[in-house]
């Protein structure tokens, strides 16, 4: 269980793959747990118009945005700080080991875990957006990096294979 959380080591990519979905499914579940002990988020509780309806059609979205954050329909920020730390204790580990394997620095993914502890309602603040598109396509390639580069278990068995022939 421990190795569960420990960040030394190496992980292949379909190690990190599969981990990372697993992870990811208990994530879920685990977000789901925590709603369940603070239940300030009603989803029902709307008077909010249609994003796509003809008075909002063509228009500029900040006021839908500002809408949108104020309408109480976000969870708390004690709901998303709780979310952004376990989504840090589940995903941590195997991605501070998948850097080691493919020899990046740990200082590329401090961003992403930076990104899981932003509240949703500065990410529906008009001024924020971009910057928050912008984090999320670094961590959208620092996470292809991390996927698909190879690493040292493959290049080993590279190594191996061509020193058979």
């Amino acid at each position: 269980m421990l190795k569960y959380f420990d960040p030394r080591g190496y992980i292949g990519r379909l190690s990190y793959f599969k981990s990372a979905f697993i992870r990811t499914i208990l994530l879920i579940v685990a977000i789901f747990l925590v709603s369940l002990l603070f239940p300030d988020f009603s989803p029902y509780d709307t008077n909010l118009p249609e994003p796509f309806s003809t008075e909002h059609f063509g228009k500029d979205t900040d006021a839908y945005m500002i809408a949108i954050r104020d309408s109480g329909l976000l969870p708390s920020i004690l709901q998303q700080t709780c979310n952004g730390f376990l989504a840090f204790v589940f995903f941590a580990p195997i991605t501070i080991r998948r850097a080691s394997d493919i020899n990046m620095d740990p200082r590329w993914i401090v961003p992403k875990f930076l990104l899981m502890f932003v509240p949703a309602q500065v990410s529906f603040t008009p001024g924020a957006l971009g910057i928050l598109m912008l984090l999320f396509i670094y961590t959208f390639v620092i996470e292809i990096i991390l996927l698909f580069k190879p690493g040292q278990a493959f290049k080993e068995w590279a190594r191996s294979r061509n020193s058979l022939r």
